[in-house]
């Protein structure tokens, strides 16, 4: 009697995704590519520093670098869920929920 469901928006690149968010928060991301192999071969260095800094630089890193992908087509067809607006919209109205936020705040003071 369970069903679970993959809610998300039409597929998009990690490069998509930070583009989007860095035009919400009206900055530029960093020209050019720089291989996988490297970013995964310089959070492991990092990642093994002392202290708490760099602890999950490993997983993030692999995270970005993941081609994850879900088809939402059965929560779309059961519930006729069709969205409002586009990836770089809704990112764009994040970052403007944020910064809005005590919470944007918060994390500035843990760090």
């Amino acid at each position: 009697g369970i069903r679970i469901f993959n809610v998300s928006g039409p597929p998009c690149t990690m490069r998509e995704i930070v583009e989007a968010i860095a035009a919400g928060l009206g900055k530029r991301p960093l020209p050019g590519k720089f291989p996988g192999s490297m970013a995964l071969v310089l959070s492991r260095m990092l990642a093994a520093m002392p202290g708490k800094k760099f602890r999950g630089v490993r997983e993030t890193v692999q995270k970005w670098l993941a081609e994850d992908m879900y088809d939402t087509g059965r929560f779309e067809k059961t519930f006729g869920f069709e969205p409002e607006v586009g990836i770089e919209e809704g990112l764009k109205r994040e970052v403007a929920w944020y910064r809005s936020t005590d919470y944007a705040d918060l994390r500035r003071c843990r760090s």
